[in-house]
Order: structure tokens, then C-alpha cells, then sequence
């Protein structure tokens, strides 16, 4: 795979800008077309040629995936381009309404439009991508401009076990279709109501089981069984199917909540259920998968901990417990059952000494997961788990000598911090609110997934496969996308016959605007 870099540099006066784009490609298309004038009927234009032809198949003169789009009028007289995209309407969350009923046939008709320029000689237009549609606007009430905000379904800052359809024993969402035969323990090929909701990829689960689909046909799914240490099962038909959003590079048993592992990193075969319809980019259907640029999951890491309720105390310094004594104390995490443990003091009894001596009992213990230790002079008990559920609870030992009713100890303890996310937003000097987006893990629009406090990774935008790692470790996130709009997923190509919804350059068209000169453009397209 070659690489290309795009350079534009302006001068103007003094002032000098450049501006630069590099990008990987197969190859480049480069086509140049004389464009005839020609029979000017009703004094109007001259004959109308197809430069290229864009789609998400490969034909002759029909281009896949293209990346950059350049067209250089290398005539002497003027051109006029056309691109044609499929019009949408820009106060719909559907694509329903980017098609329009024939008044003739009452049958449904794709509903395109061109947008047009005019290319002088030695002049070009370069496009950044394929990826261009049209919106509507009701002049009406609002003549301002047309953007996706209206045409989209958002999911904003919301934890993925409060995502709707999302069920907490099967750490997944409801497919809302279910299986349509019973099934054997080794049986490859599941059946089931509805085969629009998957692709291949997908980890899905029914029961216990959790199966990877390897290829979709019609209402067939072809799968491996027993994926992610599950077990493969018999199963009877008309059972519910869920996409499992558990980490898939665990075991699928191993969290209870969709989380990072111990080494910040996270797996899922789609973005967390969203950007799936039944009717994939049908005549009816929304165009699946996720916007490109409008990922934003922001991570629990702030609290789950309690404090003491000590001031101004340093390590080298003594807790004022008695030395070689047993001193006992409770810890609740998580809202799981409560710990009692106990610590054996030796010769020292310093802050230093003691932390220590608790840290090993937490470790020791197999039910929690958590660290103590001193911070900003006080002594701290913090949950390792960072959960929207995670919390600290500190009590009196009952066994023997309590350690919170001894030395320096024995005070009042600070009230538990619950789990949170950090702040997005914060006030300076002059009350101004400002955002802050370095806690964001999200997306650049070209399926990478970057994070300026540690992190990256890379989403799909068709499937919504997501992988990402060097964020913070047993954590719970929330999550911002936008789906069901004209610019989701991956390219999607206009069906005339058919109906389906396109989010692309159809084609683009060329023509000399004198009916007595002739011109000549070179269309570069990378792809």
C-alpha cells in the first residue's frame, strides 16, 4: 500500500499558509476527458459527460473507497462539474423521508440531487473525500443551514448498562429478534427471525453461549460456537439474542459490567448495540453504523474511596497504635459482602510501617481489590475498581481490638466518596465555563481513536467494531455517538432499483459551459 500527501500553500502578501493531508491508497484513478461543445438546445449547454463513477463495488470507470477526489481543468474554456449525492431530509432521524412516493407507479423512488460548480481554465477542486450527501430546508420557519444535528439519533454521556434494550445478567443488548429453529450443541448454522441486525463479526450471545456470526445470508447466520470460554449448548427456538458487549478480551463470565480489563484495554464486536436497524440501508431503513467523528467515552475514575478523617500526618511518623498487638478493622467494596481483616503490629508503628501491614491483609484477601495510603496527610482506602457501582466503606473491627477505635485512628471517619467520571467542564477567574476534553477518549473521523491523558485505539464505522487500550484499568465508561443519520457507517452507494439509501458521490459529471469552445479536465481519484 503506497501513501500520497496532499500540500496547498497560500500566499498572500506576507502572510504564507500551508496545509497538508497524507493518507495510504491502492491506487489512483487518472482519467483525462475532453469535453466537446456540442448541439445547444434551447441555446443552452453543450453535451453533459460522466467523468468517474463512485460506489462500494469495483466496475468500469466505477471507483471503490475513494480517498481523495481532484479535478484540474487543463482546457481553455470553462467547465461545469456536477456531483450528483442523494437528497435527505435535515428534520429527520430517518432515511424514510429521503425518498419520495411516484405519483405514476405509487412505488418508491430514490430521491437525488447534484450540487454544481464552475472550473475555470488552470483552475481544480480537490475533495477530502466521497463522502457528500444533500439535506432539504424548511425556508419556511428556518433559513439558516442544514447540518446532520437534525437527522441523527444521539446517544450523549450515557453508561452503556443504561443504553435502552441493554439487559445486566446477559452484559448485552436485546437484538429484538429472536431465533427461528432449535438448535444442537454443534450446529453452525443458527436461523433467525431477522438477519438485517448482523454482520459478520458480531459476538452474540443466547443463553450462556456466546457465538461469533462469520457471515450473514438473508436469515442465516453461520457461526462458531462456545466463544469467549463459554460452553456450546443446545438451545430451543424463539430464544432472545443479544449483542454481547462484555470485553472480549476476557472470558465472557469474567465482568459482570461492559468494562476495561486490568491493562485499560477493551474489545466489542459492535458500538455497544447502536447504529443497527432491521431493515440494514433499505428502502426504509436509516444507513447502519456510526458517524464518523462523533465518538466521545469518557471513563469512571474519580472516588470510590474513603478517607480517615486524619490531617497534616507524614509517613516516618507514628500512629500511635501499640507495637506487636492485633488490631482489627471491616471493608466494604463495592456493596459486596463485608471484610473483616486484622494487622499484627511489629516493633514500628509509624504510618509507613502500618500501611504496609493493611496493604498486605487487602491483598491477601480475595474478595477485594483496593489500596491504602497516605494522601494529603490523611489515610486513604481506595477502590482498584473503577465502576459506576464502586465504593469504599470503612467499620470497626468486632473480633478483637479495633483499629479505628485506637491511637491516631480513633476519629471521626470522613463520609465515602462514591465513583465518578471526571469533569468535562470547569470555570476560570472570570466564571467563564470552558471544556475540558482530555479525558475523552474519541474518534478523528478516520476510524482512529485518540486520548490526550493516555489511550488510543480504532472503530469500525460500518460495524461498530471498537478496540482500544492504555486507558484507565477496571473501568466503567459512558458513551457519546451519533447514529441513524446520512453520514453513518461506511460508504453506502444510492440504489435507483432499489431504493437504498447512499452517503456518497454517485458520480461526477462534466461539461463544457461555451456551446462554441471545447475544454478538457484530468480527474485524479485516490482510492
Amino acid at each position: 500500500m503506497a501513501n500520497y500527501t496532499q500540500i496547498t500553500n497560500l500566499v498572500a502578501g506576507s502572510n504564507k499558509y500551508s496545509f497538508s493531508k497524507s493518507a495510504d491508497y491502492v491506487d489512483v484513478f487518472d482519467f483525462t476527458q475532453e469535453l466537446d461543445y456540442g448541439a445547444a438546445p434551447a441555446g443552452g449547454s453543450s453535451e453533459v459527460y460522466q467523468l468517474v463513477e463512485l460506489g462500494t463495488t469495483k466496475g468500469r470507470n466505477k471507483l471503490q473507497g475513494a480517498k481523495t477526489i481532484c479535478i484540474h481543468n487543463e482546457g481553455g474554456g470553462a467547465a461545469e462539474l456536477s456531483f450528483r449525492t442523494q437528497l435527505y431530509d435535515a428534520t429527520a432521524n430517518t432515511e424514510l423521508t429521503g425518498t419520495i412516493a411516484s405519483t405514476e407507479s405509487g412505488t418508491e423512488v430514490v430521491w437525488w440531487t447534484t450540487f454544481n460548480t464552475i472550473l475555470s481554465p488552470g483552475e481544480h477542486i480537490i475533495l477530502p473525500s466521497n463522502r457528500f450527501v444533500s439535506y432539504t430546508r424548511d425556508n419556511s420557519s428556518d433559513p439558516g443551514v442544514a447540518t446532520s444535528a437534525g437527522n441523527q439519533t444521539q446517544v450523549l454521556d450515557t453508561i452503556v448498562s443504561s443504553l435502552g434494550s441493554y439487559s445486566s445478567g446477559n452484559v448485552g443488548i436485546d437484538v429484538a429478534t429472536n431465533t427461528n429453529e432449535a438448535m444442537d450443541d454443534s450446529e453452525t448454522d443458527m436461523d433467525v427471525v431477522d438477519g438485517d441486525k448482523f454482520m459478520a463479526g458480531d459476538f452474540i450471545r443466547v443463553g450462556n453461549e456466546i457465538f461469533e456470526v462469520t457471515s450473514v445470508a438473508t436469515n442465516t447466520l453461520t457461526v462458531k460456537r462456545g466463544r469467549l470460554g463459554s460452553a456450546a449448548a443446545s438451545h430451543l427456538t424463539n430464544q432472545d439474542i443479544y449483542h454481547f458487549l462484555g470485553n472480549h478480551l476476557v472470558e465472557y463470565n469474567d465482568h459482570t459490567v461492559v468494562q476495561t480489563d486490568k491493562y485499560g484495554a477493551f474489545h466489542c464486536s459492535t458500538f455497544f448495540g447502536q447504529g443497527r436497524s432491521a431493515n440494514a440501508d433499505g428502502v426504509a431503513g436509516n444507513i447502519d453504523g456510526i458517524v464518523p467523528g462523533s465518538i466521545a467515552i469518557r471513563f469512571y475514575t474519580e472516588g470510590a474511596f474513603q478517607e480517615c478523617g486524619l490531617a497534616g500526618k507524614t509517613l516516618g511518623e507514628s500512629t500511635g497504635l501499640s507495637a506487636s498487638t492485633q488490631y482489627y478493622f471491616k471493608v466494604t467494596q463495592d456493596g459486596g459482602a463485608q471484610q473483616e481483616l486484622n494487622i499484627t503490629t511489629g516493633t514500628s508503628v509509624t504510618y509507613s510501617s502500618v500501611l504496609k501491614l493493611i496493604q498486605t491483609a487487602i491483598n491477601d484477601n480475595s474478595i477485594l481489590n483496593a489500596s491504602v495510603g497516605l494522601v494529603n496527610g490523611d489515610v486513604r482506602f481506595s477502590a482498584n475498581t473503577n465502576k459506576s457501582s464502586s465504593a469504599i466503606a470503612l467499620a470497626a473491627g468486632t473480633t478483637g481490638t479495633s483499629m479505628f477505635a485506637t491511637g491516631d485512628f480513633n476519629v471521626t471517619q470522613d463520609v465515602a466518596r462514591a465513583a465518578e467520571v471526571k469533569d468535562d467542564s470547569m470555570r476560570d477567574y472570570k466564571n467563564i465555563t470552558k471544556a475540558i476534553s482530555n479525558d475523552y477518549l474519541y474518534d478523528d473521523g478516520k476510524g482512529n481513536l485518540v486520548r490526550a491523558s493516555g489511550g488510543s485505539g480504532t472503530v469500525n464505522y460500518e460495524t461498530g467494531e471498537i478496540k482500544f487500550n492504555g486507558c484507565p484499568p477496571n473501568s466503567e465508561f459512558k458513551v457519546t455517538v451519533n447514529t441513524g443519520s446520512a453520514l453513518s457507517g461506511g460508504d453506502a452507494e444510492i440504489g435507483e432499483a432499489t431504493g437504498a439509501q447512499g452517503n456518497i458521490i454517485d458520480a461526477i459529471y462534466g461539461r463544457s459551459l461555451n456551446p462554441k469552445v471545447s475544454t478538457k479536465v484530468r480527474c485524479l481519484v485516490f482510492y
